[in-house]
């Protein structure tokens, strides 16, 4: 179960990185 919890967080990060950058983007836009 510990990969497939790390595989989610690693997800997570990644979406929440990926928004993060789009709101930053939005505010400059």
């Amino acid at each position: 179960w510990a990969l497939d919890f790390c595989k989610a967080c690693w997800k997570l990060q990644q979406e929440s990185k990926y928004q993060t950058v789009r709101s930053i983007a939005a505010w400059f836009t």
